[in-house]
């Protein structure tokens, strides 16, 4: 079996930490509705972990949770509103974790789209764009 290193990750001012100590289960883009409100984005992009290697290592007592759905709540941190994790009722061993919130996404990449029909129609085309290393103004 490979060596796993552990993934840590956390919200944006440091008060809620986490770490994963076994591989995930899969990385999926989703392009519901429900995940662009969430995310503020064109798709989210969140991967699945077992609950038993999930591990609030500080900031338990900086969570909120809020009800997205009958069947889905997601914790975040109250301070700086940071997305950590959420929990699908259909998925009671598992959360479901942004990859934005990991110290090194890099570490794992989308497996899959999901939802695509609620897809925007220029998300396909965004690498036609014009891409700067920073931001426009310095290009």
């Amino acid at each position: 079996m490979p060596d796993f290193t552990p993934l840590t990750g956390g919200c944006l001012c440091n008060a809620v930490r986490y770490t994963l100590t076994a591989p995930i289960r899969r990385v999926v883009n989703c392009h519901c509705t429900r995940c662009r409100r969430i995310s503020g984005a064109a798709f989210q992009t969140v991967f699945l972990a077992h609950t038993g290697t999930f591990k609030l290592d500080s900031g338990a007592d900086e969570l909120t949770a809020f009800g997205v759905s009958p069947q889905t709540k997601k914790h975040f941190c109250r301070i700086c509103g940071s997305a950590i994790y959420s929990k699908l009722e259909r998925l009671p061993n598992h959360v479901l974790l942004p990859i934005g919130s990991l110290d090194d996404p890099n570490a794992v990449a989308p497996e899959i789209n999901i939802h695509c029909e609620n897809m925007l129609p220029w998300v396909l085309d965004i690498m036609a764009l014009i891409n700067f290393p920073r931001s426009a103004e310095e290009g």
